[in-house]
């Protein structure tokens, strides 16, 4: 699957699951949120053949979400950033 039909996709699912996916962030939030584990999972099952590289780029998309929200504006880029690849490092290793 082309990358850029994978980051529609991909978008499409986020835009859908915002709500969750943006209740809970760093490691500590997808611990205790089982739901949004639950739903990257989801989103990752629909890329059968390559879900590592999906993975990366679920987690680039949702990065720039985090950006976005303004309710997230209060924590630092480099905070961001360290929510988001402790996430992917999590999501990573449940995936192994």
């Amino acid at each position: 699957m082309q990358e850029k039909l994978q980051r529609a996709i991909i978008q499409n699912e986020i835009e859908k699951n915002k709500t969750i996916l943006l209740s809970s962030f760093g490691l500590d939030g997808i611990r205790k949120s089982w739901f949004k584990e639950k739903i990257i999972l989801k989103i990752l099952d629909r890329f059968n053949s390559d879900k590592e590289t999906a993975l990366y780029l679920f987690f680039d998309e949702l990065k720039g979400v985090y950006f976005a929200d303004t309710a997230l504006e209060r924590f630092t880029y480099l905070e961001l950033e360290k929510f988001i690849e402790d996430e992917r490092l999590y999501m990573l290793a449940r995936m192994l």
